[in-house]
């Protein structure tokens, strides 16, 4: 069973047009999750949620809610929640917790997706 932690970022499978969505509550069997960008709230079962956790490596660029740009150089978890370390644009070193990233985010790339574990089920290979 995926764990699911309110303030989490994750992107659905089904709907990746709604960009990055917070978990907003975590019930017994469901799970809520705000699309900030389209101010979409589905709630989903938590068996088979058609939803990816978005996390970014060391050397992604992630981009803030306040549209700036990051280079990652390094990712903390911190009781199920993610925070990214790197550089901007201006070099100076700054850190983006998860729930900071832009709303508008799609893993529209192939290799984007892949590394985020958005991937199709092999019956489609």
């Amino acid at each position: 069973m995926i764990d699911f932690i309110p303030g989490q970022r994750w992107i659905s499978d089904a709907e990746p047009q709604l960009g990055l969505g917070t978990i907003l509550s975590v019930e017994h069997r469901t799970v809520t999750v705000h699309f900030l960008s389209t101010e979409e709230i589905r709630t989903y079962a938590k068996q088979n949620a058609p939803l990816s956790r978005v996390a970014f490596s060391k050397g992604d660029k992630v981009k803030s809610h306040q549209g700036w740009m990051l280079s990652v150089e390094s990712v903390d978890n911190e009781d199920g929640l993610l925070s990214y370390f790197g550089t901007d644009e201006n070099g100076e070193y700054k850190q983006i917790p998860e729930a900071h990233l832009d709303h508008a985010t799609q893993l529209n790339k192939p290799g984007e997706r892949l590394m985020a574990g958005q991937i199709d089920q092999s019956q489609w290979f």
